[in-house]
Order: C-alpha cells, then sequence, then structure tokens
C-alpha cells in the first residue's frame, strides 16, 4: 500500500531562521535552565467550590503533582483540574485545582493553609495567601504559610483562592518561558540577534515535532490503521488511542503547513481560508481576499490548519481543495474520523506562531531566550529555529 506519510515524516522542516544563524547548543543540561510559567486563561475569582493552587514543581510532572493532591487531602485523582500538562525536566508553575468542600479538612487538620490563614474547616482561604517573597502569576504577595502543605520533595504551593469552576484542560492562554542554551557557537551573541529579529518579522511555522509521530512513525501507523478499520483498537489502551489518532491529526497539519510554506502561502490568504480573529477569537472564511489580506498583514487575524476530526469546522474555495487534497494523498477521506467521539473532535490551529516579548540575553554560560507562547504552541519550535535543529535532548511535553 502506497504510505506518503513516510516520505513526509522523512522531509526535514523548513526553518524561517538561516543555519548561518543557529546558535547550536544544548538545553536541559539542569532542571532550572528550563522555566516554564502557564498564563492563566483567568485569576480565581475568590469565591467558589473550587480551590486553585498556584504551584511550582521541580523535577516532576503533572501527574506527578495530581497524585500527591489527591493522596494529601482525599480526593480522586479525577477530581484534580488542570489546564495543561508539564514536563519532568524544568521548573513549571501552573494552576492546580481541587474541591474546596472535600479539601479544607484536609488542610486544616495538617496544618497547612487553612491554619495558616487563621481559617476555621469551613473558611476560606484568601488569594493573597503566598510564602513571604512568593508571587502568584498575579504578582501578589503575602504571608507564609501555604508552602506548609505537604505534597513532597520538589512540589511547593504559592498561592490559593477560591474559585466557582473546576480548571479544565485549555484553560490557559499560553505560556510563558525561560530558557538557558549553554555552550552554544562562538558567534551566538551576533547570530542570536539576527534570528531573533528574523523571527519577529516572519514569525515561525507552526510545525509539530518529530516526537510526536513516534518511533518510526508507529504512532501514526496505529491511528492510520484504527482509522481505515483495520485495527478495532479494542486491545489498544486508552491514551495510545488518543495519542495515535492525534500523530495522524498532527502529521497531516504538518503536510498542509507545508506545502503552504513551498508555495509561499504562509502569509497569504487564499478564497475559502478559514481564518481566526487574533488572538482566540471566532472563525470566518475568507470571500474577499484583498480585504483579509490586509487584516492578516496587521495581525488582527491568522491563517489556520486543519486538526481533522468529526466537529472540525472546514475551509471552503481554494484553501478546502488544498487540504482535500492531502487527506486524499493519506487515503483517508472526512467520514473517517467519525466513530471515535471526544478523542477525535477536530478543531482549527494556527498556521504561524508569532514569540511574543522574545528576547535573548548572552553570557558567560550561554544564552538564556525568554518568550511567551499561545496555548497548544510548543516551546521547540522557537528553539529549532534559534538553536539549527530540534535539540536532541529536549524531552519537552510543555506548553
Amino acid at each position: 500500500m502506497d504510505e506518503p506519510w513516510k516520505t513526509w515524516l522523512a522531509e526535514p522542516l523548513p526553518r524561517v531562521v538561516s543555519d548561518s544563524d543557529a546558535i547550536g547548543g544544548r538545553i536541559r543540561v539542569h532542571d532550572e535552565d528550563f522555566v516554564v510559567e502557564e498564563i492563566p486563561a483567568y485569576e480565581p475569582s475568590g469565591e467558589g467550590e473550587h480551590l486553585f493552587l498556584w504551584i511550582e514543581k521541580t523535577g516532576k510532572n503533572t501527574h506527578d503533582v495530581v497524585r500527591a493532591l489527591a493522596r494529601t487531602l482525599g480526593v480522586s485523582d479525577q477530581e484534580v483540574g488542570t489546564a495543561g500538562m508539564k514536563d519532568r525536566h524544568a521548573v513549571t508553575r501552573q494552576y492546580v485545582s481541587v474541591p474546596w468542600k472535600a479539601a479544607r479538612a484536609a488542610l486544616a487538620k495538617d496544618g497547612g493553609l487553612a491554619d495558616a490563614t487563621g481559617a476555621s474547616a469551613t473558611a476560606a482561604p484568601s488569594v493573597t495567601d503566598v510564602p513571604s517573597g512568593t508571587a502568584g502569576p498575579s504578582g501578589t504577595a503575602g504571608p507564609s504559610g501555604t508552602n506548609d502543605l505537604p505534597l513532597g520533595e520538589g512540589i511547593r504551593v504559592l498561592s490559593a483562592a477560591l474559585h466557582g469552576n473546576r480548571l479544565r484542560t485549555g484553560h490557559l492562554r499560553g505560556n510563558r518561558f525561560e530558557i538557558r542554551i549553554r555552550d552554544v557557537h562562538p558567534e551566538a551573541a551576533e547570530r542570536i540577534e539576527r534570528a531573533v529579529a528574523r523571527i519577529e518579522d516572519h514569525g515561525i511555522p507552526n510545525f509539530y515535532g518529530e516526537q510526536r509521530f513516534g518511533w518510526d512513525g508507529q504512532t501514526v501507523q496505529l491511528g492510520l490503521e484504527l482509522l481505515l478499520k483495520q485495527n478495532d483498537g479494542r486491545r489498544v489502551r486508552r491514551n495510545l488511542l488518543r495519542l495515535a489518532l492525534s500523530a495522524v491529526q498532527s502529521v497531516l497539519f504538518n503536510r498542509v503547513l507545508m506545502e503552504r510554506y513551498v508555495d509561499g502561502l504562509l502569509h497569504q490568504a487564499v478564497d475559502g481560508d478559514l481564518m481566526q480573529v487574533a488572538p482566540a477569537g471566532g472563525f470566518f472564511n475568507v470571500e474577499d481576499v484583498p480585504r483579509e489580506q490586509a487584516r492578516l498583514e496587521s495581525g488582527e487575524i491568522l491563517l489556520t490548519g486543519p486538526m481533522f476530526g468529526r466537529k472540525m469546522r472546514a475551509p471552503g474555495g481554494v484553501a478546502a481543495d488544498r487540504e482535500g487534497r492531502v487527506l486524499s494523498q493519506a487515503g483517508l477521506s472526512p467520514d473517517a474520523f467519525h466513530g471515535h467521539g471526544k478523542l477525535l473532535e477536530g478543531a482549527r490551529r494556527p498556521l504561524l506562531v508569532r514569540p511574543r516579548n522574545l528576547e535573548a540575553v548572552v553570557d558567560s554560560d550561554g544564552v538564556v531566550v525568554r518568550f511567551e507562547l499561545p496555548a497548544g504552541a510548543y516551546a521547540t519550535i522557537v528553539l529549532r529555529e534559534i538553536m539549527g535543529a530540534t535539540p536532541p535532548d529536549d524531552r519537552s511535553t510543555s506548553r
């Protein structure tokens, strides 16, 4: 059977920064070299049935935090809410929510958060209950106490407040990164300046990295077998099902993006394009190309590509033809994405990312880069532009 996707995966992904401006180097020599902080979609209101904890972790992944909270507070893992998953090999800060009704007795008993604020077992903590000298995402600071919650080595509670809703996946605007790159090229000081300027001028193609597709594309292979009904999925773990189906979505997205890039259409609207109002507004189809091109160039709207699924909103015209051709080349039809429920609802994803507040500082230990990315974009795409390739030791799942 013809498998063009294998050829697609073998093709090197293009970069907007030239090789002569790449600085090379290594990341994650120490956990502290990779710092990620979520940018919340909203701050907790101070009232409600869910306790939001602003947590800093080092050398732990988000699953570790969820399990530690569930064990300490006497709730199930499913009752602990997170907006996104963060990697183990980093220092990360993020909100985690737990049901206040279930947690308050444990908090008072253990002498942590509730006792520190002088609250009874039925009282609510204040948003300013932050360890001395530590700030939450909004910059507030207050008395010590929250760090007494015993969650184990490498996990600290920095602040807490109540909110009316549980925290759910996707409840964030993006992530803020501070990454140290060591052992860089001798000309890194000059190169990084040109690389940053290039990225700010052109943005970055929002590719998925190769780690998404599994060893030798095996995760993609499984996903295609599921979509083509060559595997009924009964013997496949649910988390692997999700990964496999997502891998197919990702390789198709990358191909659509690659063809736009090669055809010089990464900054050009075409008839029928499904645009998104920046930064995360509604969608609409392009009918007047010159008018929408002007809005695209001003940054008011974004080009989007397909994460195919049963609920994905489709483009029209020329854009629909381009996306349909990629789907057909993979041996798939839109109907193939039905029958997998919430695992394959589908979505649209920006084709181009412009990191916000991008800056780089050169010192005796290498280069520190700082930037912000919208939810769903990976730091890897910025690092491969700056460093010249996907870092071989980049174990990030941080978004």
